[in-house]
């Protein structure tokens, strides 16, 4: 269960928190939100433990970062606090997703 918990929450939340801290400008977080969502879909070709790590801190950057766009965009003059917890919720709202989906499948 600790390495689920890893993959699946912390992992993307440090993304998340990574991308609420750099992210300044509704276009940067449109450029990142859309970089991520194309590189999730270029990577899992790669070997299995960059895949590991990779990919769940990708997808709590790139859903950071998706969320931030319209949150910066309103708000231009947020804080470093305010981005971070912004982009920590979207992360962990995906992160939730993803388990449930995947548990309902099993």
């Amino acid at each position: 269960m600790e390495s689920a918990t890893f993959a699946f929450i912390a992992l993307p939340a440090f993304g998340a928190l990574i991308v609420g801290y750099l992210l300044t400008d509704w276009r940067l977080a449109g450029a990142v939100a859309s970089g991520g969502f194309s590189l999730l879909l270029i990577l899992p070709g790669t070997a299995p433990s960059v895949f590991t790590f990779v990919l769940p801190a990708l997808l709590g950057a790139a859903a950071g970062a998706l969320i931030l766009l319209p949150y910066l965009r309103f708000l231009p003059d947020a804080t470093v606090w305010g981005r971070m917890t912004v982009a920590i919720i979207a992360a962990l709202v995906a992160s939730v997703a993803n388990i449930s989906i995947l548990a309902g499948s099993a």
